[in-house]
This record gives C-alpha cells, sequence and structure tokens, in this order.
C-alpha cells in the first residue's frame, strides 16, 4: 500500500449505474467504442480506468474508460458528442491523495482484492473520500494474470 498525489486529468468516460452482474457487458461495450474513438481522432490514451462513485450495492455507480492526455483534449472536447451516447463525457478530475495497491489477478478475484486493501487501508487510520478506482496495467490474455492498480481516495 502506497500513499501519493495523483495530478489533475481527464478521462473520456461511459457513466451509468450498473448491477454487479452487468458490468462485464458495460465494460465490453464501452471500452472498444471510446478506445476506437480516441484512436480516430489520433490521441493515445493514458491508462484505462474504471472508476467507482458509491460503495458496492445492488448497483454501482461507475465510469468506464481511459485518461487523456491534456495536450489531446482541444481535439476530443468538441467531439465527444459525435460519438452518439448520452452515457459518454469528458470528465476532470481534481488533484488528490489517494492510496494504491497493484493486485496480480484474474479479475474474478478484484472483489476480495479490494475488500482486503480496504480492510488494510482502514485499520492503518485512513479516511476515504468516496471515490476508488481500478487502472488496468495489463489486459487479461495468455498464461499471465491481469495487473491491475487499486485506488483509494483519501479525504
Amino acid at each position: 500500500m502506497e500513499a501519493l498525489t495523483l495530478a489533475p486529468h481527464h478521462a473520456l468516460v461511459a457513466s451509468d449505474q450498473v448491477a454487479p452482474e452487468a458490468m462485464r457487458d458495460f465494460f465490453d461495450r464501452y471500452y472498444p467504442m471510446l478506445g476506437e474513438f480516441l484512436g480516430s481522432v489520433g490521441a493515445s490514451p493514458l491508462a484505462a480506468r474504471a472508476y467507482y462513485f458509491s460503495p458496492p450495492g445492488e448497483v454501482f455507480d461507475l465510469a468506464a474508460g481511459f485518461v487523456v492526455p491534456a495536450g489531446d483534449l482541444a481535439v476530443i472536447s468538441p467531439l465527444v458528442g459525435d460519438i452518439g451516447d448520452e452515457r459518454v463525457t469528458l470528465r476532470a478530475f481534481d488533484s488528490m491523495d489517494v492510496l494504491t495497491h497493484r493486485v496480480t489477478a484474474p479479475y474474478e478475484e478484484l472483489g476480495a482484492r479490494w475488500e482486503s486493501f480496504s480492510r488494510d487501508a482502514l485499520t492503518a487510520g485512513h479516511s476515504f473520500a468516496g471515490l476508488t478506482f481500478e487502472e488496468y496495467v495489463t489486459m487479461p490474455g495468455g498464461e499471465e494474470a491481469p495487473v491491475t492498480d487499486l485506488y483509494i481516495a483519501l479525504s
């Protein structure tokens, strides 16, 4: 577990409230769509992330997408509406203090990894701001389990 400060950033995301059993379909729909859009305008994403704006429950209030370079905002911003999906926006995130933890595990195990990470952070005396997110360092495929960085925004 490491504490750090993330710089302000923008992400092209699709946002919705999604039931846990529908998350895979949501991700499978929007990551390719947003990646294709970014490629079509010549933007290279900095990271693939899933942002969670509330604790897990019957639905997740989430956003899935890509952190985009500040230098590409002038190209991306006026074209976001051309995607034709009201769930897709260019979202600004302020600088934030976070805890991060890297895991190497199949996606099916991320829930348990989140529980352990959250419990350890609370035990260490940290207070959460409500936002958590995952950054997908590597994608699934081949023999290796994917690498995912977990983040908890601190209050």
